[in-house]
């Protein structure tokens, strides 16, 4: 009789642990549905940048597409990390500074080909610290203009460096950013 309670205490533990043990699995399931993406994410924009490496020296071409390649995979993973990244709060937060790594290399390396080849940016979208060199105010605005590069403002900066995102187009061999 002993024996068999024994054995009654041990099943319904049995029966307990695996509902537990059932859940936990259930559980990484559902992380791995986020996490595993973000890491093959990650790999793939480590791939990117160790590809753009020797490229960055010489070839501007190069480093332009490595740099389109890591801003889809970086978008990818912002998506993934917002919709469902939050469930594992250490990957979430992980991933989430990764993604800002990421951005801070993209910024660098379209300042690196807007310095080396400012062609390569007609259409894209730019974020940078300008230094004029000359400023001619216009009906139009003011036209500042260093090197290959002008931007157009509505009226003067205030200040010697200006911070700017704009739509960049490439017109008559210069790069020009209206900022109107």
């Amino acid at each position: 009789m002993f024996r068999g309670i024994r054995l009654a205490r041990i099943h319904r533990l049995a029966v307990r642990t695996k509902v537990v043990l059932g859940t936990a699995l259930m559980f990484l399931a559902v992380l791995g549905i986020f996490t595993f993406p973000l890491f093959i994410l990650e790999e793939g924009s480590q791939i990117a940048l160790w590809g753009t490496w020797q490229a960055e020296k010489s070839d501007m071409i190069i480093l332009k597409e490595g740099i389109d390649v890591v801003e889809n995979i970086n978008r990818t993973m912002k998506t993934i990390n917002t919709c469902g990244g939050w469930l594992h709060p250490l990957s979430f937060l992980s991933y989430r500074g990764y993604c800002k790594a990421l951005d801070y290399w993209i910024r660098a390396s379209k300042a690196k080909v807007l310095a080396n080849d400012p062609k390569l940016m007609d259409g894209e979208t730019v974020t940078l610290q300008f230094h004029p060199k000359n400023i001619e105010i216009t009906q139009a605005g003011a036209v500042m203009k260093n090197g290959q590069v002008i931007v157009i403002m509505p009226e003067a900066p205030t200040s010697e460096i200006v911070i700017l995102t704009a739509k960049a187009r490439w017109i008559d061999n210069n790069l020009v950013l209206d900022t109107r």
